[in-house]
Formats: structure tokens, sequence, C-alpha cells
């Protein structure tokens, strides 16, 4: 009980190295989350240059309907296309 009484008194009369205390363990909290958001964001950067950079590829677009793969296959002005063997296997 006498614990408690001394951590309200701290949290009155030292107002100002309490919030000092709380706005510091907010930064920190917002500084890793964004570390953490950088690192991630970095990570899928890299892996899509990697995939436009090791395939013989001109452009990379993803998510396509097997109607739009085919019609990519069929133009004459791209000359190198690359597809995922597993989704677009039957054109």
């Amino acid at each position: 009980m006498d614990n408690i009484i001394l951590h309200r008194r701290f949290l009155t009369f030292y107002k100002k190295n309490t919030l000092a205390l709380f706005f510091s363990f907010a930064l920190s909290f917002m500084l890793v989350s964004a570390m953490l958001t950088l690192i991630h964001t970095s990570h899928r950067t890299e892996n899509i240059e990697y995939q436009t950079m090791f395939t013989p590829s001109d452009i990379l677009i993803e998510e396509v309907s097997l109607q739009q793969a085919a019609q990519l296959k069929d133009n004459p002005d791209i000359s190198y296309i690359a597809l995922k063997e597993e989704d677009y296997s039957n054109i």
C-alpha cells in the first residue's frame, strides 16, 4: 500500500519527468515500427528488382488473367515474356 502512495506522489510532483518518460516510450515505439517498415519495404523492392534482373523480360506485370497472358504471348512487339509456369502452363 505504501508503494502505491509513493508512485502516485512521484507522478503528481514530477509531472514533467513523467511526461518525458511516456513521450520517450512513444517515440521509441514509433522509431522501431518505422525501422521495421523500412526494412520490410526494402526487401520487397529488392525482390522485385531481382525478378526483373534475372529473367529476360522487358517488363514485370503481376496478376494477369489467362486471356491477357495469351494476348501478351501473341504480341509480336514483345520479344521476351516471363510468366510463372504453375500459373500459366496451359497457354
